[in-house]
């Protein structure tokens, strides 16, 4: 139990926070673009670092961006038109080739591989089989480097 959280809760007589939800994904938006959903706070690397330090579980939505790594109808939104994120696809598609898996297969591994917990949302059965067959993509640590470099 850290003592800073544990203190703050015992004070208000409550039961101390155990996770942080954040938006987090492979790919990330320019530095300050506005994404369309503004309320939504991307997990920084500080706050990583915080959870971890603090023993806290890691959550991430919107981890697939809303289908913008696979479907062709839902782009990437334009906060994620930016050199880096070419960089992340093309290291994402070797990946996927090398490991068999789709993009949001490989995407969803790399966060389990952090012990990130993504929240996904799905629209048909063949999407949760998809999301529910990451937990079966091996990440080398050679891939989750190309992939850290490529962000």
């Amino acid at each position: 139990m850290s003592s800073r959280r544990g203190a703050l809760a015992r004070g208000q007589g409550v039961a101390q926070w155990s996770a942080v939800q954040l938006r987090y994904s492979l790919a990330q938006p320019r530095p300050g673009a506005v994404l369309p959903d503004q309320g939504h706070k991307l997990l920084a690397a500080d706050d990583l670092d915080y959870a971890r330090t603090e023993g806290l579980d890691v959550w991430a939505y919107t981890p697939l961006i809303n289908g913008g790594y696979v479907r062709p109808d839902k782009p990437l939104p334009e906060a994620y038109d930016h050199p880096g994120t070419s960089r992340v696809l093309g290291v994402l598609d070797e990946v996927g080739v090398e490991t068999g898996a789709t993009r949001n297969q490989v995407v969803l591994a790399w966060l389990l591989r952090q012990g990130v917990r993504p929240i996904v949302g799905v629209s048909d059965l063949a999407q949760l089989d998809e999301a529910v067959d990451a937990v079966d993509v091996p990440l080398e640590d050679e891939q989750m480097a190309r992939l850290a470099d490529a962000r």
